[in-house]
Order: structure tokens, then sequence, then C-alpha cells
């Protein structure tokens, strides 16, 4: 995933789940904001390249999220598990 990162071998960590032949994408953080949201949905793209198929849902789980990366996480289609959400 070097291209994705632009470092030649640096590593990406995703947790996968396949059931029922869909495909989900789970972040899971203590706390969330922005960067982190942006991250995810880069995660999500090169997921998609590197399996040459669609992610069907995506879960950002989190304790805290900034009210801002809640709402941009809404906007990208990431469905937001949370706790709190911080303004």
């Amino acid at each position: 995933m070097g291209s994705m990162t632009g470092v030649k071998g640096k590593i990406v960590d995703v947790d996968i789940s396949v059931k029922d032949e869909k495909l989900y994408l789970i972040e899971v953080k203590s706390t969330a904001d922005l960067d982190h949201v942006d991250a995810l949905h880069d995660k999500v793209r090169a997921v998609e390249k590197y399996l040459n198929r669609e992610v069907d849902k995506v879960f950002l789980v989190a304790v805290n999220v900034d009210k801002e990366a809640y709402d941009r996480a809404g906007e990208l289609g990431i469905e937001v598990i949370c706790g709190n959400v911080i303004e």
C-alpha cells in the first residue's frame, strides 16, 4: 500500500469484516477528529483498489468524535458509532 501513503513498504492497518458476501471496513479510535475521518476515507479507496471491489459499509467506532469529524463522516457515507460528539 506504499502507493497510498507515498512511502514504499509502509503498512496501512484496516479492520475488515466479510459477512454474507458484504465487505465492511471498521476503524476503532478512542477519539476521532477530522484527520482520522479523511484518512479512513482514503483507506476505503485503497482497499477498494487493492481488492478490486467496493466496500459495502464503513464504520467509525470511537468513544469521542469531534462534531466536524462527525459531520464529515456523514457526508462521506461513514457510519459513526460513538459515546460522545464533542462540540
